[in-house]
Order: C-alpha cells, then structure tokens, then sequence
C-alpha cells in the first residue's frame, strides 16, 4: 500500500493512516523526537477490517462466504486451502470478488477476498504458488 502504513490492531479493525505530506519538506527542520514531544497525527485515517479465514473447501460454499463477510463487515480477507484449481478472479456475490490461485489437483489454494469498496483499487496481484499470493491496493484519501 504505497503512501500508507498499517497501524495497530484492535477487534479486527485495521487503522490504515495515509502519510502527511507537507508541500516542502526541506523547509522544515528535522528535529529528533524526544518523550516530551508526541508524535504528529495524521487527520486522513481510513479503517479497513480485515480478516483470514481457513475455508476447508470453497466448492459451492462462495455465496455462503459471501454472506459471513458481508454480515461481519470485512473488507479483505485471506483464505486459504480454497482447493479452486487455476489462477483466476471470480464474483461471489454481494459486492465480494475472490481473486485465488490453486493447483489443477485441486488440493491447497489461496485466495484473498476483496469487497466492493476496494475491488476497483487493486493495482497488482502476484500469485507465487498454491501457498502464497499477494495484491497490492492503492488507497485514496476518503
């Protein structure tokens, strides 16, 4: 998540805060932080809930997955052993996508379930194996 840092963790929420720019950083003087100086917050924060899921099996079980990640709210979410052979996307339905790669034995497989809210944001997706898989997303200030 390029401009964006994760911050803390608290009930599954995920705080994403977007780093401040300031329109000339060479004017500013850089002095160290010591403990009676707090640090600077950022006004931009935008929470993301995002959660990891061990599915079993996703075979005929995608409308279902859909309605637990819509009724709890989560934005993105891991899932592993999806045992979905390929390396494709695929809508499940109230506004989710699951992008997911799996072995043609059908065995293992990941997949990251991405809602609606961000689904238009995904910049890349690198599928390594039936084990790992990354998508990064662009995040705009909201």
């Amino acid at each position: 998540m390029r401009g964006s840092s994760m911050q803390g963790r608290h009930r599954g929420v995920t705080k994403l805060v977007h780093e401040c720019q300031s329109e000339d950083v060479s004017k500013q003087e850089r002095q160290p932080r010591g403990p009676s100086k707090p640090a600077r917050k950022c006004k931009n924060n935008v929470k993301v809930r995002v959660a990891t899921l061990n599915v079993g099996t996703l075979t005929g079980r995608s409308s279902e997955l859909a309605a637990a990640l819509e009724h709890r709210r989560i934005d993105l979410c891991a899932l592993q052993e999806t045992r979905w052979s390929g390396s494709k996307s695929r809508d499940i339905g109230r506004g989710f996508k699951v992008l997911y790669f799996g072995s043609p034995k059908t065995t293992n497989g990941v997949g990251i379930a991405v809602s609606e809210r961000f689904r238009d944001s995904i910049s890349e997706v690198k599928r390594s194996s039936d084990r790992l898989m990354k998508i990064m997303i662009i995040t705009k200030n909201e």
